[in-house]
């Protein structure tokens, strides 16, 4: 389990210079597809953007704000003690390390 999660959070991590207009890697196939391969992971799979981007007033995601956290629309219907009403900034994690991480 804690490979998977840590293959989604790689995998987000790797397309948020994309998100950004930047590049994580110049040139090289392997590394271009290990940023196509994350984007589709954060994108399509996991869908991170719904609940950590903000929606504009037509639905659209604010793309200068991209997984940056937002205050959620849901909330839990049973009492919980630690229940979080925003979500957290998840683009360029504090202390993240891409060597180490690979």
């Amino acid at each position: 389990m804690k490979r998977i999660v840590t293959s989604i959070v790689a995998g987000g991590l790797l397309c948020v210079p994309l998100a950004f207009k930047g590049s994580a890697a110049s040139g090289g196939g392997k590394d271009q597809q290990q940023i196509a391969h994350g984007e589709y992971l954060v994108k399509a799979i996991g869908q991170c953007g719904d609940c950590h981007t903000p929606f504009n007033d037509k639905g659209e995601f604010v793309e200068g704000k991209w997984l940056q956290g937002k205050k959620l629309e849901f909330a839990s219907i049973v009492p919980m003690p630690f229940w979080a009403d925003t979500s957290p900034n998840i683009a360029g994690l504090p202390g993240w390390d891409h060597q180490k991480a690979v």
